[in-house]
């Protein structure tokens, strides 16, 4: 999701209430002021621009517990790539040992 409020703030979900407000706001300054390095932000997918409505949006959705905690597991989502194939037994006869079989 690129979208998503804690890309959107450039924080990660170890931050508190009083640093996503304090970081929301210096953006919409920072927006205002015409800060270019305010302009875009990173995601898996590459830099987005960064709107005053987005900055809004996000920190609306990281004030709501229930709304944080889907942003939350999205941010997660991006980072973690497909689960590790199982590793093979170092004896190959050892399943069978249990009257386990190949398939």
């Amino acid at each position: 999701m690129v979208d998503n409020a804690f890309h959107v703030l450039g924080l990660t979900p170890r931050a508190r209430w009083p640093e996503v407000a304090r970081t929301a706001d210096a953006l919409l300054a920072a927006l205002e002021a015409g800060d270019p390095n305010a302009e875009f932000y990173d995601t898996p997918l590459g830099p987005k621009e960064r709107t005053a409505g987005a900055v809004r949006v996000a920190r609306a959705l990281l004030r709501d517990p229930d709304a944080r905690i889907q942003q939350e597991i999205w941010w997660e989502a991006p980072s973690r790539g497909p689960a590790p194939a199982p590793e093979r037994t170092a004896r190959p006869d050892a399943g069978a040992a249990w009257g386990w079989r190949d398939r």
